[in-house]
């Protein structure tokens, strides 16, 4: 149990180049780094957050479909606080999506 939730709700911004593979204790980890803004960055509306096993899944998914390198689409983010490399992120362990338009940006070709 951890006493670190959290839930945040506003745009989720994810990009495929901000997709990482590494082998940690000697298993191989894959995590997405994006961030959701949940009001103006100038009033700490900026979360960063990383997304792994399910929440990673659903997010690959949603790159499957809609194809482009970068999605901004409105969600739910529910995780956990945590540091990596000195620095808070939310790592988070659920996205729900919130029926909207997303905006994707097309693959460069």
């Amino acid at each position: 149990m951890s006493n670190n939730l959290v839930i945040l709700q506003g745009w989720l911004h994810l990009c495929r180049g901000n997709l990482v593979s590494e082998r940690l204790d000697g298993q191989d980890v894959a995590y997405l780094r994006g961030w959701i803004d949940t009001d103006k960055v100038a009033l700490g509306g900026r979360h960063h957050v990383v997304l792994v096993g399910e929440a990673l899944e659903k997010t690959s998914r949603m790159f499957a479909v809609n194809g482009g390198d970068c999605l901004r689409v409105q969600a739910v983010v529910k995780g956990r606080l945590v540091t990596y490399g000195g620095k808070s992120v939310v790592q988070a362990a659920d996205v729900t999506l919130i029926p909207a338009e997303a905006e994707v940006v097309p693959s460069s070709a």
